[in-house]
């Protein structure tokens, strides 16, 4: 009979495939504290790409919104155009 995991040992085994090593690391990973997400003006360009949004809204233009045809992909579309 084929012992079945159980749902902590799959994505603790998914998890340390992705390179996530340590108990801390993981457990970092599935429950973050603020401070460990990035400042999303540390990405290039972001603070034009902020003003060209907000003056393309503010001149009643267009905006186009692409993303992966995947899962995470459209759903991420689904979140910026519900956003925007």
């Amino acid at each position: 009979m084929v012992k079945e995991k159980s749902t902590d040992e799959l994505i603790k085994e998914l998890l340390e495939k992705r390179g996530y090593e340590s108990r801390n690391q993981i457990e970092k990973f599935i429950n973050p504290d603020y401070s460990d997400f990035r400042n999303p003006f540390d990405f290039e360009n972001m603070e034009a790409i902020v003003n060209k949004i907000i003056s393309a809204r503010e001149n009643n233009e267009k905006i186009f919104i692409y993303g992966d045809y995947d899962v995470d992909g459209c759903t991420a579309v689904a979140l910026v155009y519900k956003f925007l």
